[in-house]
């Protein structure tokens, strides 16, 4: 479906229309593919920052694209909603997906976790897959968690008690320097 027009993004947020928005998604001008691609992942992160639930199926329908798959997810996160956690879990699991784009899902996941937003179902799918999310959403340096804490090994930062977590060789040991290896878990669980 192609638009004559090109959108106009911040001119669509200021004014909250979040149908042009999600009509923007599906911008696609023929030619400057560079263009186009940068109109829908704008028209992601607006939506995402206007908070309305409307936007979250039309994003979801991006997860799959390379191009706008990350910021998809960021937008998804932002809104909060867990109509979004099958799809995102589907990209964790994918291991063709890039490690960025299954890093961005497992904290994604994790944030619907801790912000009470995932049914007991969903919980336990995404407890099931704690190794899997350990190991995609781990950060060797720079590491910030949830409550503003940075440089450090410690996953009591996102549960604040240590029993509800997988002992981890590199958690259990902040002293730990090998950078080959991931020293910190970025995963609010």
């Amino acid at each position: 479906m192609a638009s004559s027009a090109e959108p106009d993004i911040d001119k669509l947020k200021a004014n909250r229309d979040v149908k042009g928005l999600i009509k923007a998604l599906k911008y696609k001008k023929g030619s400057g593919v560079y263009r186009d691609n940068e109109i829908r992942r704008d028209a992601a992160w607006a939506l995402g920052g206007l908070g309305d639930p409307r936007a979250v199926q039309p994003l979801i329908k991006l997860l799959n694209a390379t191009d706008t798959a990350y910021l998809a997810i960021s937008a998804l996160d932002e809104l909060g909603d867990a109509r979004a956690f099958k799809p995102v879990l589907a990209i964790l699991k994918n291991v063709h997906r890039s490690s960025t784009i299954r890093g961005k899902a497992a904290w994604m996941l994790g944030r619907l976790y801790k912000n009470g937003k995932c049914n007991d179902k969903q919980k336990q799918l995404l407890l099931s897959q704690k190794g899997l999310v350990i190991r995609q959403h781990v950060d060797k340096k720079g590491h910030t968690d949830l409550s503003g804490q940075s440089g450090h090994a410690d996953v009591t930062c996102f549960t604040g008690k240590h029993d509800d977590f997988p002992s981890h060789p590199h958690v259990d040991n902040p002293d730990h320097t090998d950078e080959s290896t991931s020293t910190s878990v970025d995963f609010p669980l």
